[in-house]
């Protein structure tokens, strides 16, 4: 079989796709170095260099849009990213649960933070899982008609 040559789509077209699509996996990877990297005694007071990673993550997945050769390749890509961020999440959520946990120090506010992540994974993991299946059947059906 012969593979057909896809034409190569505009370098403006494809950016501002790049943009549009990378928001979510951008996003979902965020929250995920947030619950694992962040610092555990102080949530509230961050560094800026985290705040700033969003952006770096973002400029990256746009690169990745801009060598893409179409644009569904790149809704694809962004689709089949946002599957697999989303069934990390909750993941990396029991990991910052278990951080929280192992530094209590009273036993009671041990037993809640457990029961809290217990639940939050739970709750965050069904979510996620819908929204995972969503992702992964997106990114099924748009590079569908790349394989033909």
């Amino acid at each position: 079989m012969e593979k057909k040559k896809v034409k190569e789509e505009g370098k403006g077209k494809k950016i501002l796709h790049g943009i549009l699509a990378g928001i979510i996996p951008s996003m979902l990877l965020y929250i995920m170095l947030g619950y694992v990297f962040i610092g555990v005694q102080d949530v509230t007071k961050t560094s800026a260099s985290y705040g700033f990673s969003f952006f770096i993550i973002w400029a990256l997945f746009i690169y990745w849009s801009y060598r893409a050769d179409v644009v569904r390749r790149i809704w694809g890509r962004s689709l089949l990213l946002s599957a697999i961020f989303s069934f990390l999440l909750p993941i990396s959520m029991l990991v910052f649960g278990a951080r929280v946990t192992a530094s209590q120090t009273n036993d009671f506010a041990v037993a809640g933070s457990a029961i809290g992540t217990g639940i939050a994974v739970v709750f965050v993991g069904f979510l996620m899982l819908l929204l995972g299946l969503a992702f992964s059947l997106g990114a099924y059906f748009t590079y569908k008609p790349l394989r033909k």
